[in-house]
């Protein structure tokens, strides 16, 4: 198993769901970021958690989705915000050769699975 991998996505732009899998939640306007904190090719799209992946999509661009495996999250934390700062999370993988975490904005318009 790769540490990033495809997402392959429905007509109308939705993730396709292994078998079993669960939506958790979902945020917006999201960007990876690399081990040194700066930006990757992953910018302003749309992170979900699920019960058995992080997946992350393009906001802009149709074919850019990708997914990491829970397998590889190594820990998780939020960290607040303030006045001049957003809240964001950070989540740390296991892969060293990835050298990615995330950090995404905690919009008011995120959306929890029912």
């Amino acid at each position: 198993m790769q540490f990033i991998e495809p997402l392959p996505l429905t007509a109308s732009r939705r993730p396709v769901f292994l078998e079993e899998e669960v939506e958790v939640c979902g945020f917006a306007d999201t960007t990876l970021y690399n081990g040194a904190g700066e930006k990757s090719e992953f910018q302003g799209g749309t992170v979900i958690l699920t019960s058995h992946r992080l997946l992350w999509k393009s906001a802009t661009q149709d074919a850019l989705a990708v997914c990491f495996p829970l397998s590889f999250v190594t820990f998780a934390q939020k960290m607040g915000g303030g006045l001049f700062r957003k809240a964001k999370a950070s989540v740390g993988f296991a892969k060293e050769e990835s050298g990615m975490t995330l950090l995404t904005c905690w919009p008011s318009n995120s959306t929890a699975a029912d």
